[in-house]
């Protein structure tokens, strides 16, 4: 049963309430090409199975794929990149991108089977012979293989009573894959390390980005009036959430060799659950480190098969940080039964110490009341009107997160009826009727009237992102602030509206219209949107944002 919950956010319909995961996981069949041995219905669950097929149709889909990378390179991938470099390098850009010709390699394969659908679990092997070659201003730099491994994630479901049987098809990793390119043009990697690690960084964003939990692939299958919402499988709603506290470490090495004193270490946790990673302060001079009560962090699950991640590095001051030790990567289901345990480090050679972390297990809930362990805001970024490519921000204390850089898209034929309903808005606009009583009369939405206006122009930007950004310490509840701030390609600020906590603390949900243009950001405000067809008065650009409060919950 707890392994049936596991996987109901994801599944198009809505989920049971989760309860906190035990030690012990739930069963999986499991079908490779290599087979399994046994008798009875178990064996014939675990039949020999090739995965040929699946493999054959990735070859076909292949140039397709190829095509859509390329696109994602060229408009989200690129504009970061060139805005992460230094000066002398900001025009770097993509003049050539081609995944090559070898597919990935996919299987073996685990089968799952949910109250409401399957999981399956493809283990997926990219080495592939790319041609990528990129124009650095001083120099050309090629990649001429990539290598990319990982398990992938395939729900079918929700299952329902009639054709097509299967509801709708979810794809995504739960953890972060392994990336590793390699370079050519410039002789190696430590002729340009800065840039060599930008283009990583860059790509490996772009994949996580893509279809790393909470992003993933989703293709309904079924409609929605045979009981499949197409919003919650592109959308998967959170199980719980994981508070990660760090306690201490001990018998870590010195990393840090002292004239006058005795060598030490500046060490700092960092923790990582799928895309999130958060790191603790830093403890100075000390091999035996012991954090505060204040280096907690609240990881979204949305799969009990994520995974933990947890290294320890020791901080430099003139250099990046040094690797002391990672301990072994713990199912999200299993940390409860690890929490306040000695877990050991290693270098990948030896033993370096061990870490202990406090785990907690929280539900979401509509309830905010003073006993609760904690709070947890949900931004969902729907809609910006801009002429040009922007992303949003969410900042809510030291977290922040952000949406990919998106241009805006065509704006398409609108229907008979809403051609009608346009023109009874247009009619009430042209008596001098307000918006509100335009449309209660017109019957359209607040959003409809600002995309009318732009018919045959560029649309609004299609964000439909979700953040949550959680509030671990009751007493910073009303001095909180959340900012949202829309960016320009260049990552400049044209945009933003600021809501306090107290206000969020009152209504428990809202949705934002409008965002307020930059004082003093004329120019770029200029740049992604004219007041004629933003679709808000002087002074503010039309948005769709809506923000709920969750309270959290000690399992």
């Amino acid at each position: 049963a707890m392994g049936n919950k596991a996987c109901g956010a994801l599944s198009g319909r809505k989920p049971h309430t989760p309860e906190p995961p035990s030690a012990s996981a739930a069963t999986a069949a499991t079908a490779t090409s290599e087979g399994s041995s046994g008798s009875g219905p178990a064996a014939g669950r675990r039949r020999s199975e090739s995965l040929e097929w699946l493999n054959d149709l990735v070859l076909r889909l292949w140039p397709k794929i190829d095509l859509a990378v390329q696109k994602i390179i060229h408009d989200q991938v690129t504009p970061q990149l060139q805005e992460s470099l230094p000066g002398p390098f900001k025009g770097t850009y993509f003049k050539t991108f081609s995944l090559g010709q070898k597919t990935p390699r996919l299987g073996p394969i685990q089968v799952c089977q949910r109250e409401d659908g399957l999981k399956l679990i493809v283990d997926v092997d990219f080495q592939s012979d790319v041609n990528i070659d990129i124009s650095a201003v001083v120099a050309s730099i090629g990649v001429k293989s990539i290598s990319l491994k990982g398990q992938l994630m395939i729900r079918l479901g929700p299952l329902i009573d009639e054709m097509p049987v299967v509801g709708g098809l979810t794809a995504y990793f739960n953890d972060i894959p392994e990336l590793d390119l390699n370079f050519t043009g410039v002789g190696n990697v430590a002729d340009m390390p800065v840039l060599y690690g930008l283009i990583k960084k860059q790509i490996s964003q772009a994949i996580n980005n893509a279809i790393v939990l909470p992003n993933c692939i989703a293709v309904p299958l079924a409609t929605e009036q045979q009981g499949v919402d197409p919003a919650l499988l592109r959308k998967p709603k959170p199980l719980a959430m994981l508070r990660a506290t760090a306690l201490r470490a001990s018998k870590l090495p010195a990393m840090d060799w002292n004239l006058v004193g005795k060598s030490s270490s500046d060490p700092f946790v960092k923790v990582t659950v799928a895309n999130d990673s958060w790191s603790s302060s830093v403890v100075k001079q000390s091999c035996n480190p012991t954090w505060s009560d204040e280096d907690v962090h609240d990881f979204v699950v949305f799969d009990q098969d994520q995974h933990i991640w947890l290294e320890v590095y020791d901080k430099d001051m003139l250099s990046s940080a040094d690797l002391i030790g990672k301990a072994q990567p713990l199912k999200v289901s299993n940390a409860m039964a690890e929490s306040e345990k000695a877990l050991e480090l290693s270098d990948g050679s030896k033993s370096c110490g061990s870490l202990q972390m406090k785990f907690q297990w929280l539900t979401l809930s509509d309830e905010v009341s003073p006993d609760i362990a904690g709070c947890v805001v949900m931004v969902e970024v729907q809609q910006l009107m801009a002429k040009e490519a922007a992303s949003m921000v969410a900042k809510l204390g030291s977290q922040e997160k952000r949406t990919d850089t998106m241009g805006p898209s065509e704006t398409a034929e609108p229907s008979e009826e809403q051609k009608l309903r346009l023109e009874v808005a247009r009619r009430c606009q042209a008596e001098g009727l307000d918006e509100a009583a335009t449309v209660k009369i017109s019957g359209l939405s607040k959003s409809d009237l600002a995309t009318d206006t732009r018919h045959g122009q560029s649309g609004p930007i299609e964000f439909q992102s979700i953040f949550y950004l959680s509030i671990p310490r009751k007493s910073a509840y009303e001095d909180e602030e959340l900012t949202l701030t829309a960016l320009n390609a260049k990552q400049k600020p044209f945009a933003e509206s600021v809501l306090k906590m107290s206000e969020l603390l009152e209504k428990k949900s809202l949705r934002l219209e409008r965002l307020q243009l930059r004082a003093g950001e004329g120019s770029e405000a200029a740049t992604c949107c004219s007041m004629e067809d933003s679709g808000a008065e002087g002074g503010e650009i039309a948005a769709n944002i809506r923000v709920k409060l969750f309270g959290l919950t000690a399992a």
